[in-house]
């Protein structure tokens, strides 16, 4: 086999990869959504606590042989078609951002918020 093989299907691999990233970031630009409410909260940096006791180790369980594989079954109805793609919140919530506040710094989420 030819020394340069290898790197030529590296080099294949590689740009395969970097094109379903990029596909992958357009996908999610495409299913932008825009926050309609911002919450905050901040982590309290009170004093750490004395650590509890450790607690007694587990007995150890047996390992039972291994059975055979049994047979596929057969396949199921196809289920009904799901909701579009991106973020969908249930009734009662909407999309907003979670800013949680904590000693090490800032942490933001997009996520689903209670109305």
């Amino acid at each position: 086999m030819a020394k340069w093989i290898p790197y030529m299907l590296a080099g294949f691999g590689l740009a395969l990869a970097g094109a379903s990233g990029f596909l992958a970031s357009q996908v999610f630009a495409a299913n932008a959504q825009t926050p309609t409410k911002t919450v905050t909260i901040n982590v309290a940096t009170g004093p750490k606590g004395d650590p509890g006791e450790p607690g007694p180790p587990g007995p150890k369980g047996d390992t039972g042989p291994k059975g055979d594989t049994g047979p596929a079954g057969p396949k199921g109805d196809t289920g009904p078609t799901g909701p579009p793609g991106g973020l969908v919140c249930p009734a009662g919530f909407s999309e907003g951002d979670l800013v949680i506040n904590h000693p090490g710094g800032q942490v933001t989420l997009f996520t689903c918020l209670k109305d």
